[in-house]
């Protein structure tokens, strides 16, 4: 690493830890307000377990929430689980219906239409940058120097990512045609494409830094 790449490398790390202790932080909170709000019920929390993405699924349909599964005794004595999403912001509970699934049946065509036009769009993008090998970032304000171009494994990383999340949108597009014998395996394929997708999209960042610093 060259004396020039290491302030930066440090930067990146230090920014990356503070990310990674406010947001466990915010869990621990979030995880109580979840029991708060059980006893205010009348039930008595047995585990309030959190469940980052793709394992707690259901959070895609509530943007900037954390997901959590809770075990619990309800009023009348009974062990109940049950789902919930606590917003990051307000810290609100939000009890999340049993019939909700990772791809729906009953999506409006309006969005069936949105995630199909997604998933054309990350094709051809995955395409032409898999196909090219590079990528340029888009410059961002009208001054300083534009991003330097991203080569070879963090370019296909970022390009297999894209692939599989236009998988894993044409899967909700066309989920509403699968035959119903076949719904579990379908979204555990939907899942699984889409966790892997996100972690070559994360991987694609400190492999480029990584190239960056050995050129420097």
């Amino acid at each position: 690493m060259s004396a020039d790449m290491a302030p930066l490398v440090w930067f990146v790390l230090i920014v990356a830890g503070l990310v990674l202790a406010s947001l466990l932080l915010n869990v621990l909170w979030s995880r109580e307000q979840v029991k708060k709000d059980l006893r205010q019920q009348g039930a008595a929390p047995i585990q309030v377990r959190w469940c980052p993405y793709p394992f707690g699924d259901w959070v895609v349909f509530y943007p900037a929430t954390i997901a959590f599964r809770a075990m619990f005794v309800d009023a009348t004595g009974c062990i109940q689980t049950a789902r919930c999403v606590v917003h990051t912001w307000f810290h609100s509970v939000h009890w999340v219906r049993d019939d909700l699934a990772y791809l729906d049946r009953d999506l409006p065509a309006f969005w069936r239409s949105l995630a199909f036009a997604a998933a054309l769009f990350l094709t051809l993008f995955g395409l032409r940058h898999l196909w090219s090998g590079t990528f340029v970032w888009p410059r961002i304000g009208l001054g300083g120097h534009p991003p330097a171009p991203w080569h070879g494994w963090p370019v296909t990383l970022l390009s297999i990512a894209s692939l599989c999340g236009a998988v894993n949108l044409f899967a909700g597009a066309f989920f509403r045609s699968m035959p119903k014998a076949k719904e579990r395996r379908w979204i555990l394929f939907a899942r699984v494409i889409a966790f892997l997708g996100w972690i070559l999209f994360l991987a694609s960042f400190p492999v480029a830094l990584w190239r960056s610093s050995l050129n420097g």
